[in-house]
């Protein structure tokens, strides 16, 4: 297993720094401006398509890094990796391109 146990803490503490670094930061970061959300068809779609693309990558990254311990996805060819990553993001970036 290519695991590396110290990954997570490194996270937890570029997390914490950053944190501290906005607190003690004296210039105030402005909130932004959230328009209220308006679901359509096209956005709805476009949601659709980046959470299959999004399912699409999980599953590649599960097939390589075997965390979950997914049988069925532990032999899985190289041919349908490339084709699980093309389709993972080709769907998220026409999802969230609109």
């Amino acid at each position: 297993m290519q695991y590396r146990p110290a990954a997570p803490w490194l996270l937890l503490g570029g997390a914490i720094t950053l944190g501290l670094a906005l607190r003690v930061s004296r210039r105030a970061l402005p909130l932004p401006r959230v328009a209220a959300l308006r679901w359509t068809r096209a956005g709805l779609r476009g949601g659709l398509a980046t959470l299959a693309g999004a399912l699409a990558l999980a599953a590649l990254a599960e097939a390589n890094g075997a965390l979950a311990g997914v049988s069925w996805l532990t032999g899985l060819s190289h041919h349908a990796q490339f084709a699980l990553l093309i389709a993972g993001c080709v769907l998220v970036a026409w999802g969230l391109g609109g």
